[in-house]
């Protein structure tokens, strides 16, 4: 008898470990799913037809997470623990962890568990506004394929437009090989121009500039990558003048040096404002000299442009001598203000001064007129919370109005007027629609997260012009 309970107990011992197997092999299935399905969509532009991107081929999965889902799932309940210090040794190593705890996190935002739902939710938090700041990185591994399709890989997995070979340039598709292991975005498009014999450029369109790729090696100037941002000192000049006063007899030179700088930033980096010039940290000749700003530097603020992505500066220095050679190192600080996080709230009903309320944000209807030449007229009210940032219409490019019509397709915008309230924003907004009727359904986009940071930009070995005076 004690034998059969033996054997019968090695029986289900053997069925649970089989079980268990099944269960363990489902639960990684389910975390690389769920993985998986927070990969990117893909955004990208052509002027050309191009052949279809095979992603299989192209992506590096070798960067996907091996963490076992249940020592991720573990870390989510020690966040309900009844021990303290579990529950603090808990989100720290889901800190830890990054982005890939954003998703396990995400799920459990509506827990019973008030203490699992109150750090889950400090957790999204500080995680989105932390990935904020980062560059869009790029996982691929290909040989000898055309580097037209290396981009539009690029631009899948960081959802930012290129436009390739726009207007009569064109590109150079010519076959590349590429390893990038979580490489940023911007040193990915450059390190991919250089193997191509392409370029970056800028193509003006109706209503914005767009990113894109051309035809043609370009010389690389002095460049640096500072997350979503890269910057590029695109000049550098000196003047000699000559002053003669014949009233007075006397005759005075100057001399000036002049940077000019652009700074450009990724598509999904959404900057509301910036600084209007950069602050100088340091700038060090190769001779030892320090240089200075040879004006006041403004502190005022400038409304980032989300149709251009880029800002050129010009900063004044005192000259360097004629003795130096390069700017060994220049460092600037550059202040800027971002939102991410994005939310939506769809309004269906299009009954007017009726309110409409979701997270901290409530939306009035309070017209909509049809205007001739098919174009739809609407103004609302929107109420939230805004931080006492100026200048206050920095605020006026983080939230999107959107109209739809009947197709759930959004109307073309033509015009925006904004006004600030003590409350939040007052918009008019006008669009051109297909249709004569009214639009069927309105979208406001809005920001959940802002955040200002002061972003430090490193440059070595600037070349100095070494033209003097005659």
């Amino acid at each position: 008898m004690t034998n059969a309970n033996h054997r019968r107990g090695d029986a289900r011992r053997f069925l649970l470990g089989i079980a268990a197997l099944f269960i363990g092999v489902g639960a990684l299935v389910a975390w690389q799913t769920a993985v998986s399905a927070i990969q990117p969509l893909p955004l990208v532009s052509f002027a050309s037809p191009s052949l279809p991107l095979q992603q299989s081929s192209l992506t590096d999965t070798r960067q996907q997470s091996n963490q076992p889902p249940e020592w991720v799932a573990r870390l989510i309940r020690d966040l309900g623990s009844d021990s303290y210090a579990r529950r603090e040794t808990a989100g720290k190593q889901l800190q830890a962890l990054g982005r890939e705890s954003i998703l396990p996190l995400e799920a459990v935002r509506e827990s019973s568990n008030p203490e699992m739902r109150i750090r889950a939710e400090e957790l999204l938090r500080e995680l989105k506004l932390s990935a904020m700041w980062d560059a869009s990185v790029v996982n691929i591994n290909v040989h000898d394929r055309p580097v037209k399709e290396v981009f539009e890989e690029v631009a899948r997995q960081t959802r930012n437009n290129l436009t390739l070979g726009a207007g009569t340039s064109g590109i150079n598709d010519m076959p590349v090989d590429a390893s990038f292991r979580r490489v940023p975005f911007w040193e990915a498009v450059d390190q991919l121009c250089a193997k191509s014999a392409n370029h970056v450029a800028y193509f003006t369109g109706r209503r914005e500039t767009r990113l894109g790729i051309s035809r043609g090696l370009q010389p690389m100037p002095p460049v640096t990558y500072v997350g979503p941002l890269r910057g590029q000192i695109l000049s550098a000049r000196r003047e000699f003048s000559q002053h003669m006063d014949f009233g007075q007899a006397t005759s005075q030179q100057t001399h000036t040096f002049v940077i000019e700088l652009r700074i450009e930033w990724e598509e999904q980096f959404h900057m509301i404002a910036h600084r209007k010039l950069p602050r100088l940290i340091e700038a060090v000749t190769d001779t030892g000299q320090v240089l200075e700003l040879a004006a006041p530097s403004t502190e005022d603020w400038a409304v980032a442009n989300p149709l251009n992505r880029q800002a050129t500066f010009t900063l004044a220095l005192t000259p360097p001598t004629l003795g130096a050679e390069k700017i060994a190192k220049l460092r600037l600080a550059w202040e800027v203000a971002a939102v991410g996080d994005f939310a939506e709230l769809r309004i269906e009903d299009l009954a007017t001064s009726k309110i409409y309320q979701q997270d901290e944000v409530g939306v009035t209807l309070q017209s909509r007129v049809v205007r001739p030449y098919q174009r739809q007229e609407v103004q609302l009210l929107i109420d939230r919370t805004f931080p006492s940032w100026e200048p206050s219409r920095m605020f006026y490019g983080e939230t999107q109005v959107l109209l739809l019509d009947d197709e759930d397709k959004p109307l073309r915008l033509e015009q925006a007027d904004w006004s600030q309230r003590s409350t939040g924003l007052k918009v008019r907004v006008r669009y051109l629609g297909a249709t004569a009727g009214p639009p069927e359904s309105i979208i406001i986009r809005y920001p959940r997260l802002r955040a200002k940071r002061e972003l430090e930009l490193e440059f070595n070995d600037i070349p100095l012009p070494r033209a003097v005076p005659n």
